[in-house]
């Protein structure tokens, strides 16, 4: 769901607790059941427009994780009616550990790709490094992604044109395959292991309402699996959420 990451390295290759202003609309929270994916763990917010979807946390040492993922990447996502994913992560191998900051637009699930690049040169966030990500839609034909290392001070930022679209899905978490259709190869570690922390997690919609993923539209739990559907091993899966819905952590499973 992005640039594949052998790519993305060459080209340019925690947890802290967000302080939330909590909304009226936080105690109407609807949660929805879990979805199911080939590639990715996290929460999806689902029922309304989104212009805005921000998170932090801390770029762990991808190659501890060489033993179970070939690749590994950590997104904020906004999802059109139409199947187009506008993806925005840093992502890297597990055996180079080298960090890229890279988006990509992709048409029907990932069926064929539109804009994509990179931001910054190869390695410019380190692991170790806490992070932001941010991308907002300004609903006159371009997203706006800016990526912080809040450890270092750097930043970089990039307006992509696209086409014209409304957003009624947002995305955070982790991913592990190029595409929304991606089953990847999974070798379970000998216990329950954790892979990231998310938090700050802030979402904005259309009309201007701010919240964490827990509001009044509808939250659902991203649960990676074997097969993709819920046939399948669960691989990787997010914790409950906490702090109004704006911190999670996503664990390796057995």
């Amino acid at each position: 769901m992005r640039i594949p990451r052998t790519i993305a390295a060459t080209l340019a290759a925690v947890a802290v607790t967000g302080t939330l202003i909590l909304t009226a609309g936080a105690a109407s929270a609807v949660t929805g059941p879990s979805v199911t994916s080939g590639e990715q763990a996290g929460y999806a917010a689902q029922g309304a427009r989104f212009r805005f979807v921000t998170e932090t946390f801390t770029l762990p040492d991808a190659t501890k994780f060489a033993s179970e993922v070939a690749a590994v990447g950590f997104s904020v996502q906004l999802i059109s009616s139409e199947n187009t994913w506008f993806v925005f992560s840093f992502n890297t191998t597990t055996s180079s550990g080298v960090y890229a900051a890279s988006y990509a637009n992709e048409f029907n699930g990932g069926q064929s790709i539109g804009s994509s690049g990179a931001l910054g040169p190869n390695g410019w966030a380190s692991a170790g490094d806490q992070v932001t990500l941010s991308l907002y839609y300004d609903r006159a034909g371009h997203d706006h992604l800016t990526a912080t290392d809040i450890t270092t001070g750097e930043a970089h930022s990039v307006a992509v044109a696209i086409p014209s679209t409304s957003y009624t899905q947002a995305r955070v978490g982790a991913e592990f395959g190029d595409t929304p259709s991606s089953l990847v190869t999974y070798t379970p570690p000998g216990s329950e292991t954790l892979l990231v922390t998310f938090s700050g997690i802030r979402l904005t919609t259309y009309s201007g309402h701010r919240s964490g993923l827990t509001s009044w539209w509808t939250h659902r739990k991203v649960i990676m699996t074997s097969t993709g559907d819920s046939s399948g091993v669960v691989e990787v899966r997010p914790h409950d959420l906490s702090h109004v819905g704006s911190v999670f952590q996503v664990f390796l499973e057995l």
